[in-house]
This record gives C-alpha cells, sequence and structure tokens, in this order.
C-alpha cells in the first residue's frame, strides 16, 4: 500500500516537473521569436543611414540576447531530462551575457568606467572558470 502511494507521488512529481519544463521551454522559445522578429525589424531601419549606428547597437544587442536564450534553453532541457545541470552551460549563458552588458554599457550615452570595469572583471573570472572547466573535463575523459 505504501508503496503505491509512494510510486503515485513519484509520477505526479514526475508529471509536474515536465509541466514546468514545458511551460519554461516555451516562455524561453517565445522570448527568442519575439527577438528575432526584433531583429526582423531593424533590417528596413538600417537603409536610412541617420539612426545606423542605433539600429545596429540595437540589433547586436538582441542578437546576444537571443544567444543567451539559447543558452538558457540547453541548460534547461539539460537539467529536465537528466536531473542535472551542466555547468559548461551555465557559464556559456553568463559570459553571453556580460558581453552584451558590456556591449551596451560602451555604446549608451551614459557610459560609467566603474561598471565597464567591474563587468570585464567579472567576465575574465567566468572566462577563466570555463577554462578550468574544459580542461578538468578533458582530463576526467582522457584519464
Amino acid at each position: 500500500m505504501i508503496k503505491r502511494k509512494a510510486l503515485r507521488n513519484y509520477k505526479y512529481e514526475q508529471l509536474a516537473l515536465k509541466a514546468a519544463a514545458a511551460v519554461m521551454m516555451a516562455v524561453l522559445f517565445v522570448g527568442i521569436v519575439i527577438s528575432i522578429a526584433g531583429i526582423v525589424s531593424y533590417l528596413p531601419r538600417m537603409l536610412n543611414y541617420s539612426s545606423l549606428e542605433r539600429t545596429l547597437q540595437q540589433f547586436v544587442a538582441d542578437l546576444l540576447y537571443i544567444l543567451v536564450l539559447m543558452e538558457l534553453m540547453a541548460l534547461v532541457s539539460q537539467y529536465f531530462t537528466e536531473a542535472r545541470v551542466k555547468l559548461e552551460y551555465a557559464l556559456d549563458a553568463a559570459i553571453v551575457f556580460i558581453v552584451r552588458e558590456i556591449l551596451i554599457y560602451v555604446y549608451s550615452e551614459s557610459f560609467a568606467l566603474l561598471n565597464v570595469v567591474t563587468l570585464a572583471s567579472f567576465l575574465t573570472i567566468l572566462i577563466a572558470s570555463r577554462i578550468v572547466l574544459a580542461r578538468c573535463t578533458a582530463m576526467r575523459s582522457a584519464g
């Protein structure tokens, strides 16, 4: 009796996890579609040379945003399929997000050197962590 109840609860938990995964993936997918629509809407504006620089800045920011969302989709998908998180996906998403933020700060009118230096130092730490992780993974698979 107790085993049946535990098994039934396990099935409900698995169903709830699958539903949560589906909702998260749908939200991320909608974010990607909206960003792609935004990028497509910039294309006609690129013909207007007076606003070309600003349009290109927004274009690059949205393109990097799509990459962040794709990394997050990989992270969420991997978590719900294997019940674990690969650190590589999380670091990649964080690196792309920090690069996006640095580019936004550099091209904004309210450029603050302290903000850019802080983000750049954080980016350096993330990249160093990613390199160490890659080397450790390669050593573990070789040995």
